[in-house]
């Protein structure tokens, strides 16, 4: 029987713009998901959460960016289990004998994967999804030798489709919105609707 093939999209989403998702979506149609999760980060090990929005509302903020990506689904167990939120421990969650999953992940993010916790874990637990900044020559000629790296130390499974990022920056929409200057051309509607009804990132 054929495995289900399920993408784990993980972020702090604060807010969730829409270059976040167009990702969403390409990962689905490049990795041929079944279903792709959405896990709003709690406590992100790696960087602060800035803003003013509490968990449960960059959680609701997901929600209503992904809702209208019919394979997607957006996670509240991160935020439920509170505190630090590792890679490993959420692939190891969602992870079934009857499953496969797939990581996506920046080239910022893939480029230091192997000083992540416990990455041996995090190479056997699914397949490693990488989609460029941009078409940097540079920076692709690092993705490619990480790859091959990761594939000869850790018997890595990895996919680098090709990807025009939309390039949005949540803290800079933050920032936008904080200056009082309109992102209706950076988050959706019903994202800019929340933000609007619950004063968020003004202060």
């Amino acid at each position: 029987m054929r495995k289900k093939r399920i993408g784990i999209y993980g972020g702090t989403f604060a807010p969730p713009h829409k270059g976040h998702v167009k990702a969403a979506r390409h990962f689905i149609k490049c990795a041929r998901l079944d279903e792709l999760l959405i896990t709003v980060t709690y406590t992100p090990p790696h960087k602060q959460v800035k803003g003013d929005a509490d968990p449960y509302q960059r959680l609701e903020m997901a929600r209503l960016a992904f809702g209208k990506i019919k394979k997607a689904v957006v996670s509240d167990y991160e935020i439920e289990k509170k505190g630090v939120s590792y890679t490993k421990d959420t692939l190891r969650h969602f992870k079934t004998e009857e499953n496969e999953l797939f990581l996506l992940v920046g080239d910022d993010m893939f480029l230091t994967l192997d000083e992540w916790r416990s990455p041996d874990e995090i190479f056997a637990l699914c397949t490693v999804v990488c989609f460029p900044r941009d078409d940097d020559g540079a920076i692709l000629e690092k993705i490619q030798a990480k790859k091959k790296e990761y594939e000869e130390k850790f018997s890595a499974r990895i996919m680098t489709p090709e990807y025009t990022v939309y390039e949005l920056s949540s803290t800079e929409i933050r920032q936008d919105i904080k200056n009082g200057h309109s992102v209706s051309d950076k988050v959706t509607k019903e994202v800019l609707d929340y933000i609007n009804e619950h004063g968020l990132y003004r202060a």
